[in-house]
């Protein structure tokens, strides 16, 4: 039976609950978990429109930069493009924790932006030019990273705002990936933003779900989700 897994308060008090049964955000290790990119196929009511990638790459320091891409095209006629959305962030992570994150959005000619900084006791920054506080351990909606079901404070990158949300655990189903069938735990988002993701049991993120603006259906496919995938191609190790 689906059961309501956390309604988000941001208060301080909600800064002590964590996800029952998972790791440490520190212990996260997405290069491990992914290898050095994750890919997904973009569908539109079953129609491939566009593709979604995440580059991981640590340095000597320690310091774990996450680079997402998304775009997105819906044709129209002879080519023409009915409908086209752009999405670019760059964050950077330490131990577990977000220290910056840079977000870019153009939907469909409208521009919006993120840049929030980790000061040490907030984050701070602005979001479409407009100078912002905000509490820290903020988790983005980028979704690689497990710990964001569950996390008191999740930023919506494509408004730069802290959301508000139900998370409901749906149980395990079966996910169609490229590297074939998996067993993935469904999550269902609800309030400020409304989606549906899968995690597999080593909480990897293997297919997203939600509605555009337009009531059409959004599907994420995993193309690229496993470490030993990019082994076996050569592109990694």
């Amino acid at each position: 039976m689906p059961r309501p897994y956390l309604a988000y308060a941001l208060t301080a008090a909600a800064l002590a609950v964590s996800l029952p049964g998972a790791a440490p955000a520190s212990t996260v290790d997405p290069l491990a978990l992914y290898g050095p990119e994750l890919a997904f196929s973009v569908q539109r009511n079953g129609q491939m429109v566009g593709r979604h990638t995440v580059s991981f790459e640590r340095d000597q320091t320690g310091r774990l930069s996450v680079e997402s891409r998304m775009r997105l095209e819906i044709p129209f006629l002879l080519g023409l493009v009915a409908y086209r959305f752009l999405y670019e962030s760059d964050a950077q992570w330490r131990d577990g924790a977000l220290q910056r994150i840079r977000v870019a959005v153009d939907d469909d000619g409208k521009a919006r932006t993120v840049d929030l900084a980790w000061s040490g006791t907030e984050f701070e920054g602005q979001v479409n030019g407009t100078p912002v506080r905000m509490p820290g351990a903020l988790f983005p909606t980028d979704h690689w990273n497990r710990q964001a079901v569950g996390a008191p404070n999740v930023l919506n990158t494509l408004t730069g705002r802290l959301a508000q949300v139900v998370v409901t655990d749906h149980g395990t189903e079966q996910v169609d990936t490229a590297h074939g069938p998996v067993q993935a735990t469904r999550f269902e988002y609800t309030g400020d933003f409304r989606s549906e993701v899968w995690y597999d049991s080593e909480g990897r993120w293997v297919k997203l779900r939600f509605q555009g603006k337009d009531g059409s259906t959004i599907i994420y496919r995993c193309e690229i989700c496993r470490a030993e995938a990019l082994t076996k191609a050569g592109v990694a190790g």
